[in-house]
């Protein structure tokens, strides 16, 4: 295969971006202008000396990655950037994501309030703790001598839901800095401490229930990190230029990234799917009440179980039963068009003058004595 020209002028650049104006277009969300977006990739194009020389398709890529996730890549505001590598004497374009193009992400998923992260330096306060009783402190010092960065970390905060964090040392952050093919190049090299926070906040992100977008930005930028070129839309282009990687790396990142492909969300751990069961039964607790006005149906459908709250519940399997048998009641009231939920006199539960006691169909589908009720003959 013969190589192409290492160095392009600007303008057979800008003639490629512009005849992959409709692709670029399709790709990006419909808040985004396509013309904005050539915009900012031209100018980041021409402020980099390694960029023009880059193989040229290559930079069309990755503009047109950038838009499939909704971010400018202008390497100043650390949403994304255009990195140069180079591969067998040619120089090719990757995307990289920024901590800003993470967090962006995060908050479209809509499930988060808040999420951000920190460098810790050596003059700061912090106290950290694992396990049963997680905790996290850290308080930044005010003197001028900061000291150097120790280590960071990255929070988030759900609608529903404890906050979660992950603590990276410095140490292990460069082990991932090591491990990068742009190590001493680009943001690694000019924006430490947003590449610090970005890889915190990946690390995090593998196991929050978030957005396909969200996961596949974590997966692709893995990818970048580990110096595999040319990965558009899930799929790898060319893996023959990858230099001095292990067949097993390639294969264990292809995996990620077609588990990120193919979500809608399967495969988060028990503690994200708790999470996210408590998130359910808070929206369906406020649709029964805008229907009946009271919180009646959906406190006596927790006492089936035992519990008085949603957060009491420890068993997930039965959390999702539970959640499904008010769903059900909620589509019956919806039906009845704001009638009364349905009703019957329960043999065994007696008032104190041995008078039947009215419940809700939704208890009676809960009762092992249900065949054979008189109730419901």
């Amino acid at each position: 295969m013969s190589n192409l020209p290492a160095t392009n002028t600007v303008t057979t650049i800008r003639d490629l971006l512009n005849k992959a104006k409709p692709q670029i277009a399709m790709a990006l969300p419909k808040h985004m202008n396509p013309d904005r977006m050539l915009r900012i990739a031209m100018t980041s194009i021409q402020k980099s000396y390694r960029l023009p020389e880059c193989h040229p398709t290559s930079l069309v890529a990755a503009v047109i990655e950038a838009s499939q996730l909704g971010l400018e890549p202008d390497g100043v505001l650390g949403y994304a950037y255009l990195v140069p590598y180079k591969v067998k004497g040619v120089y090719r374009a990757q995307l990289q994501i920024g901590y800003r193009g993470f967090i962006d992400l995060a908050y479209r998923s809509g499930r988060v309030t808040k999420i951000y992260a920190q460098v810790v330096h050596a003059n700061d306060k912090y106290d950290i703790a694992f396990g049963l009783q997680p905790k996290l402190l850290h308080v930044p010092t005010s003197s001028e001598d900061e000291g150097e960065i120790i280590a960071a970390y990255a929070v988030v905060h759900f609608k529903e839901g404890e906050p979660d964090f992950e603590w990276m040392w410095k140490k292990d952050i460069d082990k991932i800095r090591k491990g990068s093919q742009a190590a001493d190049d680009g943001p690694w090299v000019t924006h430490y401490a947003e590449m610090a926070k970005k890889t915190t906040i990946r690390r995090l992100a593998k196991r929050l229930p978030l957005s396909p977008e969200f996961q596949k930005a974590a997966v692709v930028d893995e990818y970048v990190e580990a110096g595999i070129q040319n990965v558009t839309n899930g799929i790898i282009v060319e893996p023959t230029m990858i230099e001095e990687k292990s067949a097993a790396k390639l294969e264990e990142l292809k995996g990620k990234l077609k588990t990120a492909k193919d979500l809608p969300e399967e495969k988060v751990s028990e503690k994200s799917k708790y999470k996210i069961f408590l998130k359910d039964m808070a929206q369906v607790k406020k649709e029964i009440h805008d229907i009946t006005k009271n919180d009646d149906d959906y406190y006596e459908a927790l006492g089936i179980y035992e519990i008085e709250h949603a957060n009491q519940m420890k068993d997930l399997k039965q959390g999702n039963q539970l959640l499904k048998d008010l769903r059900n009641h909620l589509k019956t009231l919806k039906k009845e068009d704001k009638e009364p939920a349905l009703q019957y006199d329960c043999p065994d539960q007696l008032d104190d003058d041995g008078n039947p006691i009215s419940v809700l169909a939704l208890q009676c589908s809960q009762c092992d004595k249900l065949d054979g009720c008189p109730a419901h003959s």
